[in-house]
């Protein structure tokens, strides 16, 4: 998947997906590494799992909450959370995909440039 594409081939995999279809329009995915660790869990609205659509929990490589957040067809929105090495937040607010406001932060780790958080 690195380069975005699906294989049935555990020799190309760097990660594999669990996929519950919820309903007609719901599919929730868990991805993997492949050490089995939990990286992202979230929901789509399409099969092809390419529209990105409610709850969105990434995860670092300790398996510690890194961002979590909403996707509403695809775009970010609402507020999205940050937890640095240290679990302290930083949060900030989309609309329609574009960041939107000032941030809030309870620490120096993160700072933000054209709309894309940058951990130090």
């Amino acid at each position: 998947m690195a380069d975005g594409s699906f294989s049935n081939n555990p020799e190309n995999s760097v990660c594999h997906l669990e996929i519950l279809k919820s309903n007609d329009s719901v599919y929730l995915v868990d991805q993997y590494d492949l050490g089995d660790n939990l990286i992202i869990q979230g929901t789509y609205k399409d099969q092809g799992l390419s529209i990105k659509n409610g709850k969105f929990h990434y995860y670092n490589y300790s398996s510690k909450s890194e961002t979590i957040g909403y996707f509403l067809n695809g775009q970010r929105t609402g507020v999205w959370y940050a937890y640095d090495p240290d679990g302290k937040i930083a949060d900030w607010t989309y609309k329609n995909g574009i960041l939107d406001g000032h941030s809030k932060t309870t620490t120096t780790h993160f700072y933000f440039h054209i709309g894309k958080r940058v951990m130090l």
